[in-house]
């Protein structure tokens, strides 16, 4: 699942509508291409299009304080540029390959079986460019992750201890309360009573806090942990014991869950369930504004072809097209308050590091699928 990604274009750049026209019954069927017939037009497409080759007519493609090459050198450098040149003018497309303003030439007029070879040899090299480019971000970005969670981890444990005796002394200070709560009561003294009452809120409050903080304590270091002892897991499972946790933060919203029995997987049951919490927690707060009484997220579970999938749906405001390739980065939130950046990041390493993948599909106000694939265990 997930939004495909279009194949790059071939633009061809020509004034000579006879050439636009041999041009496109040369390629018709073979690449996908736009045609311009200046410069300023071929920009426009460069600027809204993926181009992965710039096929130019010297003369096109210069102009008053416009040179075409040029610019797609400076903005869309990845962008593969060849310039076609007559046979007289050889020795001018020789010197902008030199230059670096196109990678290589082409006679005009062209052999149909040679435009063919040399588009294809060109476009194949843009799309090596861009798999070097997508992993090259791909380890900038685990690089940053594991770092991160390095930090993490030494800070959850440097607070664990601090915090546990937090929690201690807030549990006597709640035992203390009732006790003078028992005394007042006895004396009838409303305003007293009123006082005590404001301690008592505000007491659980910072428990809550405190148990909140303890959690991701745990979820940190269980995530950033090197190897954790692997087991049977079952995700049906899992996924119920995760949503009866995060009833209190749902409130009144529907919640509706189709699983069926599938088999186990092999890994952490805690990481697993960080998985499932994270991803309905985003569907919580996506979901809050809308009214009505049908379900506003959902919860799937199933499996299919030694496949074990979860799937949570919502139908929240949905994420812009241009937001989707970056969900799972490290830091990048759609949040307007509040929001880390860091639980999808986190997410997808652990369904990786589990044998898995995630994807996500989603249209704006048509809400957001996020889809986990696992494989299923096979015992020895």
């Amino acid at each position: 699942m997930g939004g495909r990604k279009l194949e790059p274009l071939v633009l061809y750049v020509d004034n000579d509508i006879a050439s636009l026209v041999v041009f496109e019954s040369s390629v018709e069927g073979w690449l996908p291409f736009r045609t311009a017939t200046n410069g300023a037009e071929a920009l426009e497409i460069l600027s809204s299009h993926e181009i992965g080759v710039l096929l130019a007519d010297r003369q096109a493609c210069t102009g008053p304080g416009l040179d075409l090459l040029e610019l797609a050198r400076k903005e869309h450098p990845d962008t593969i540029r060849v310039m076609l040149a007559p046979p007289s003018e050889v020795d001018r497309a020789v010197e902008f390959v030199d230059r670096g303003t196109v990678h290589h030439f082409l006679c005009k007029p062209w052999d149909a079986l040679e435009l063919r070879l040399s588009l294809d040899s060109a476009m194949e090299r843009y799309k090596t460019t861009r798999r070097l480019r997508e992993l090259e971000s791909r380890l900038l970005s685990t690089e940053r992750v594991y770092a991160l969670g390095k930090v993490a981890a030494e800070i959850a444990h440097e607070i664990r201890n601090p915090l546990g005796a937090l929690v201690s002394n807030l549990q006597i200070a709640e035992s203390r309360l009732n006790e003078v709560r028992r005394e007042l009561e006895a004396q009838s003294d409303p305003r007293l009573l009123a006082k005590l009452h404001d301690l008592e809120r505000i007491l659980a409050d910072c428990a809550e806090a405190t148990d909140s903080i303890l959690e991701i304590t745990r979820s940190v270091e269980s995530t950033t942990r090197s190897s954790c002892e692997a087991v049977w897991v079952d995700l049906e499972e899992v996924v119920r014991t995760s949503l009866r946790s995060l009833q209190k933060n749902a409130g009144h919203q529907l919640i509706e869950v189709i699983t069926t029995k599938v088999p186990p997987v092999r890994g952490s049951r805690t990481q697993l369930a960080q998985v499932v919490t994270n991803l309905v927690v985003n569907a919580i707060e996506a979901t809050r504004a809308v009214e009505g009484d049908d379900p506003r997220l959902s919860v799937r579970v199933w499996h299919e072809g030694g496949r074990v999938f979860l799937e949570v749906k919502d139908r929240g405001p949905g994420i812009e097209p241009e937001h989707l390739d970056r969900l799972f980065e490290p830091f990048f939130t759609t949040k307007t308050e509040g929001g880390t950046g860091l639980g999808l990041a986190i997410t997808r390493r652990i369904v990786e590091k589990h044998g898995g993948k995630i994807s996500v599909e989603s249209q704006p106000q048509m809400g957001a699928s996020f889809v986990v694939e696992l494989p299923a265990a096979v015992e020895s």
